[in-house]
């Protein structure tokens, strides 16, 4: 027989999608759709009716603009390009396709030179030029480095900053997306996804700060949290048996390290079943949850979304006979190998599983519980490949492939449902593993199993500024590392790190413990210094944490976040801003007694020495191991208050830390409110403008109450003011104080009424 041998099938052209609808949802935020247009997802909160456009019909189609941004529509060849109004193109080019297999690629332009920043939880340096970003929520388990692609989270959000100016772009696609980041050097970027839909929103700037209010504009802003979140937490795989977990409560007194929370990991439950005691272990635990917050301690509880498959597990049963799990094409209950061996899935797509897990952490948390755990929740599993749901698993959505970025997103939102259903006068809190953008409406996250070396330790600092620039403000890591057990000098340099980090835990898996003490007095008497700091340092922090919740803008914040204009902050990833006004350099190499710090523009101050640097330069810190190099920025009031064993012993003397300029004032705003309820939203809580200028060497501090809505104890503040001139004499609210010097700074105090 003879003929042609057949050509194998080519895969055809991707089919161009033409821009479907462009749409203004608020100030500065455009969303452009290709192909069908459709809503938006969950990372998306409601926005209203948006903005109505001027609207100019051109030859080759229409072109939209509001006070912001001018969007032009090019119908012949299914392009858009977007513009500042008056400022030039900062997006052009921006075609769509969709391939026979349902991906979709947005292509476009951007111009050349720009650094990008965010793209959620990510390893490696700060700037991702020049990146190819995936978003697949993926158990790391500690294996992560700088090389790896996918972790716990998925943000498909890129700050994109050019001399000075930045714009971000969110692709709002929920399935496995990535972000190719200007590879080739001209300013090319593409967003791609296995399927949905083809669409992005635009935030215009031109600052960073303002990219990252319209982004909580857009996803959610974080609520304001408890006050004790703040504090140290102490956890461990695992504390058991109670006994143990009084111990460790009375020890943390005993040696007079302030700590506001204990953890438990999973070996609290009956068989790893979710919503269990172990009661040989934990036979009286209301008694311990007791007992514990008599002694100012909150208890936290891990929850996984795996659920034991076992007809005495009553969660089981209920699950099952409702239809509520997860199922095979074929519409059995699929079963993941996680800690119980065979576990089913909520299908958190459903609004009466929601509203089912909702009622179950609702009943758990009001034992006393103080707030929720999620981990395993990308979902994570034992079984291979991929350690997680197979694509094919079924949700009344679809199937998981297309929901498996937003499950935790969701489990999330059912919990914190659950939370404020058992306490509605309280705040939350959960913690979360795993999340998507938008999961800072719910929960803190922090970035799951990291390692006790020191590459973690370093690589901590951008994976946090980069979740901040994600929208993501409540962040953290464990401190000291999970995996293996890290060196005394280890642990005091991440402890250091910790204190300045929103979310503050130690956790391990390791048979060593990992307590502040577990490593001689020298390494107890440091981390008891910088929990104390972190303690002190409560209000400036919780004022940070109060801008985070109304503006988007994180506690933890990379130096181009204030200083954009400035070259040497785009790529400087191992130092950051702890609010405005204080510049932390941790230590992240071993046996380093010194350390190159960048100051930005400004004046910066010593906390520790007094000394005083002018910005724009290097300087070698010298930073022993008790040392973190720490600067405050001239201009700056840092309000401190004296805490006792935990946020539960608040006492009645609030120090402030001026550091006044050579001219002009130091000026700083106080916020202060119960720390636990809700009241705050009704206007019950306290601002207060402090103002300090320095005139013929008189420091002049006078406090303007800006809101009064909450009754503080304050009996007396404590004046510390660091000045270019000699101060003579310190006045307070117009009356004089009695002063001292220490060193070179002017010392006061006075009792208020």
């Amino acid at each position: 027989m003879t003929g042609r041998i057949s050509e194998p099938d080519q895969p055809s052209p991707p089919t161009p999608l033409a821009p479907a609808m462009v749409t203004f949802p608020a100030t500065g935020i455009t969303r452009i759709r290709f192909g069908e247009e459709g809503p938006d997802s969950f990372a998306v909160v409601p926005t209203g009716d948006g903005i109505p456009p001027s609207e100019e019909r051109l030859s080759t189609g229409p072109a939209y603009a509001t006070e912001d941004l001018r969007v032009s529509v090019d119908r012949n060849r299914d392009r858009v390009d977007v513009s500042r109004i008056g400022g030039g193109p900062i997006l052009t080019e921006l075609r769509a396709s969709r391939k026979d297999d349902g991906s979709i690629t947005i292509d476009g332009r951007v111009e050349q030179g720009s650094s990008y920043y965010g793209g959620g939880e990510r390893t490696g340096f700060l700037d991702k030029t020049g990146e190819m970003l995936e978003n697949w929520n993926t158990d790391a388990n500690g294996d992560h480095t700088s090389a790896t692609r996918r972790l716990y989270q998925s943000h498909p959000f890129v700050i994109v900053l050019c001399r000075g100016r930045a714009f971000g772009i969110l692709f709002d696609n929920v399935q496995r997306t990535y972000m190719v980041l200007d590879r080739s050097g001209n300013g090319d970027i593409a967003f791609g996804a296995t399927g949905g839909p083809a669409g992005l929103f635009v935030l215009e700037g031109p600052t960073v700060k303002d990219v990252l209010r319209r982004l909580a504009d857009l996803t959610g802003h974080m609520p304001l949290p408890p006050l004790w979140s703040l504090g140290y937490h102490q956890c461990r795989w695992s504390y058991h048996p109670a006994d143990r977990v009084r111990e460790l409560a009375r020890t943390f007194r005993e040696k007079d390290v302030p700590c506001d929370a204990i953890w438990l990991d999973i070996d609290y439950m009956d068989r790893y079943r979710c919503f269990t005691w172990d009661r040989k272990e934990f036979p009286d635990p209301e008694g311990l949850i007791a007992d514990l917050q008599e002694d100012g301690f909150d208890l936290v509880t891990i929850v996984d979304p795996g659920i034991s498959k076992s007809v005495r597990y009553p969660v089981w049963v209920e699950g099952l006979e409702r239809g509520y799990f997860c199922t095979t094409p074929t519409g059995e209950v699929y079963l993941g190998k996680v800690w119980p061996k065979r576990a089913g899935f909520p299908d958190f797509t459903r609004a009466d599983v929601r509203d089912w897990w909702a009622g179950l952490n609702a009943q758990w948390i009001a034992q006393g519980l103080a707030g929720i755990w999620n981990d395993m929740n990308e979902p994570a599993t034992f079984d291979k490949p991929d350690n997680t749901l197979p694509d094919d698993v079924m949700h009344a959505t679809g199937a998981h492939a297309t929901v498996h970025n937003i499950y935790a997103l969701l489990e999330a939102a059912a919990t914190v449902d659950g939370l404020r259903q058992a306490r509605p006068d309280e705040r939350p809190f959960l913690l979360t593993r795993a999340g998507f953008t938008g999961i800072q409406r719910y929960a803190a996250v922090w970035t799951g199993d990291n390692g006790a070396i020191w590459e973690h330790l370093l690589m901590a600092m951008p994976m946090c500024l980069n979740l901040g620039l994600s929208g993501v403000p409540f962040v953290g890591t464990d401190v000291g590392g999970f995996n293996y057990h890290p060196s005394a000098e280890l642990f005091v340099r991440w402890t250091q790190l910790g204190a300045f980090s929103p979310f503050f835990r130690a956790h391990t898996r390791e048979k060593e413990d990992q307590e502040p003490w577990s490593f001689g007095p020298e390494v107890e008497d440091i981390c008891r210094r910088y929990i104390r700091l972190r303690y002190e340092l409560l209000p400036y922090t919780y004022g940070c944490f109060r801008e985070a919740s109304l503006t988007g803008v994180p506690v933890m914040r990379a130096l181009l976040v204030e200083h954009p204009d400035d070259p040497e902050t785009l790529r400087c990833d191992d130092q950051y801003l702890w609010g405005r006004d204080l510049l932390v350099a941790p230590v992240y190499l071993p046996g380093r007694r010194h350390r190159l710090v960048y100051l930005p523009a400004g004046t910066w101050t010593d906390w520790w020495t007094g000394e005083r640097h002018e910005g724009c330069c290097h300087i070698v810190a010298y930073a022993p191991l008790g040392t973190l190099p720490l600067y405050a920025r001239e201009g700056a009031i840092i309000p401190a208050r004296n805490y006792g064993a935990s946020t539960k012993e608040r006492g009645d003397e609030l120090t402030l830390h001026v550091f006044a300029p050579t001219e002009g004032e130091a000026v700083c705003e106080v916020y202060d409110d119960d720390g636990r309820s809700l009241a705050y939203e009704h206007g019950d809580y306290q601002l207060t403008r402090i103002i300090c200028t320095i005139n013929d060497g008189v420091a002049d501090v006078r406090r303007e109450v800006v809101h009064d809505g909450y009754a503080d104890e304050l009996r007396f503040i404590s004046l510390r003011v660091h000045a270019p001139v000699e101060v003579v004499a310190i006045r307070l609210d117009g009356r004089d104080v009695a002063m001292e010097r220490d060193g070179a700074v002017a010392v006061g105090r006075a009792s208020v009424s």
